[in-house]
């Protein structure tokens, strides 16, 4: 322990900058991370507050929610612990009148019964009560601030919503979410099409699924139903590799990295095995030595990260995933550890009248 910790403090400005190239590969890793987790929040957020065990599509739909379309009568046949009706409708609204094109925002009108096990908590204001109100996600609230009490024009309809709360963060397709009403949806659909307004999307199901009709409707687990998505299952695959490479690339160039600068320092433990310092010692030190210095890299890393995502714009789709980048942690520290062990096996086998010539 003595000999890591004095050998760093007297050569500070080397082990200073091993340490801030450890802090870039391991912050390039992290901030990657952050922003592929943050574009996956951004498809799926809004699902994940329903907590739902099923959801129900019409069996025609090739498990696509934008194409499932179930009749009333249908919906009514399902039996469960736990159930609610869900409908979305792709809208664009805007506050205000002669909106410019920019002012314009395109969102998910999410409707479902707001009594149910899916409904969202309402952080700022109060929950849906009447016809023709909404509910914002706090994205909304926080990068176009709408306000409570804001009416919302929507494009192509006549109906209003008057802004009544704010939720959590809640997005769709990387859309942020508006909450109605299922009676506001029947509505809006109805203005085009009075037959479509007894129609809704899925039927959502939280504990077991006793019965359905199975010649009308399809049954998916949540994760099935996040994976059909448009675009969700393609955009995480192609992130997974990229970090998967990034992470397993940066492992093995560290573990080269330290293995090569302990190797640079065999003349030295020559002279201390000679001056009869045990072999087990110096293997100690170099093991102590990595740990701190990738230890403190990582760390770094990490601090970086997080005050990153404080620093960046609410509109860049930035989230850390801690359990991911622990387990990123652990691999840079082990990989290192590992690069170094086979050092302490040459150490352990220098010859040290070799290295005094």
């Amino acid at each position: 322990m003595f000999l890591a910790f004095n050998e760093i403090k007297q050569s500070k400005l080397r082990y200073g900058l091993i340490i801030s190239l450890l802090f870039l590969i391991s912050y390039l890793v992290f901030f990657l991370a952050g922003l592929a987790n943050g574009l996956a929040q951004l498809n799926r957020s809004s699902i994940d507050i329903w907590e739902a065990d099923t959801v129900l599509l019409a069996k025609d739909a090739t498990q696509s929610l934008n194409l499932s379309s179930i009749e009333s009568e249908v919906a009514d046949q399902v039996e469960a612990d736990q159930l609610a009706y869900f409908s979305v409708l792709p809208v664009v609204m805007w506050v205000g009148e002669d909106p410019a094109e920019e002012d314009k925002i395109k969102t998910s009108l999410f409707a479902l019964d707001l009594e149910s096990f899916a409904a969202p908590k309402v952080l700022q204001g109060r929950q849906i009560e009447e016809d023709e109100e909404a509910l914002i996600s706090q994205r909304l609230a926080e990068e176009e601030g709408i306000q409570i009490g804001d009416v919302v024009e929507l494009a192509k309809r006549d109906t209003q919503l008057t802004v009544v709360g704010i939720t959590g963060e809640a997005s769709y397709n990387v859309s942020p979410v508006v909450y109605t009403s299922l009676e506001t949806y029947g509505q809006l659909l109805g203005e085009g099409n009075p037959q479509a307004k007894d129609l809704v999307n899925a039927v959502l199901v939280k504990g077991e699924l006793e019965s359905y009709p199975k010649n009308d409707l399809e049954s998916l687990s949540l994760t099935e139903f996040i994976a059909n998505i448009p675009g969700y299952s393609a955009q995480v695959m192609t992130f997974g590799f990229m970090i998967g490479f990034l992470v397993l690339i940066s492992t093995i160039v560290i573990a080269i990295f330290m293995y090569v600068f302990t190797m640079q320092k065999t003349q030295i433990f020559g002279v201390m095995k000679t001056q009869g310092v045990p072999t087990s010692y110096i293997g100690r030190s170099i093991l102590i030595q990595t740990a701190l210095l990738v230890g403190l890299g990582v760390s770094l890393g990490l601090f970086v990260t997080w005050l990153s995502a404080l620093a960046l714009p609410a509109k860049v789709p930035f989230q850390i995933d801690w359990g991911f980048d622990s387990l990123v942690s652990l691999a840079l520290i082990v990989f290192s550890m590992l690069g170094s062990l086979f050092s302490v096996k040459v150490v352990a086998s220098i010859d040290p009248l070799k290295t005094i010539d």
